[in-house]
């Protein structure tokens, strides 16, 4: 799972002040394990899986409030693929 800014990549505890927006990314294998682009949108962020790569953007004043989200979304993205898993049956990864 990667943090990005306009200006780099933040590390743990870095504060965001001059870029707009964020972005977290996460990995997935297999890339097709949806059969179809995955949109989850929430009231400060928007969340989308495809082609074995999900990216999560909010705006930094959101991210900078709610230094918990990253793990909030993980563990969305989690159960969105556990309930994938009973349907078509196919192992993941998700980093």
């Amino acid at each position: 799972m990667n943090v990005h800014a306009a200006e780099g990549i933040l590390g743990g505890g870095e504060k965001v002040e001059k870029t707009d927006s964020v972005t977290i990314e996460w990995l997935y294998s297999p890339p097709d394990f949806f059969f179809k682009e995955v949109r989850i949108e929430g009231n400060d962020y928007r969340l989308v899986c495809d082609r074995g790569k999900c990216v999560a953007s909010m705006e930094a004043r959101f991210y900078e409030r709610n230094l918990s989200i990253r793990d909030e979304l993980h563990q969305q993205l989690e159960g969105r693929f556990l309930g994938a898993q009973l349907i078509n049956r196919i192992l993941y990864t998700l980093s």
